[in-house]
């Protein structure tokens, strides 16, 4: 087990939240039958805006990069 630490309280618990809406989009995905560079565009367009919303938050924008 290793465990990470994070002092950005803010960037963890908004991007805990928010990933659940791009895996309920990859499964719509997927299971939609589109192909993988599909999910590719979903995945990476969705953690740009989610670390510019949790920026706007206030949180840090790395966060959203990392392990959160």
């Amino acid at each position: 087990l290793r465990v990470y630490g994070n002092h950005d309280l803010v960037g963890v618990e908004v991007m805990g939240a928010l990933k659940n809406i791009i895996a309920i989009g990859a499964g719509v995905s997927a299971g939609m039958g589109y192909g993988q560079n599909s999910l590719a565009m979903l995945l990476t367009r969705g953690l740009a805006e989610l670390s510019r919303f949790g920026e706007a938050l206030g949180a840090d924008r790395m966060t959203a990069l990392g392990l959160a």
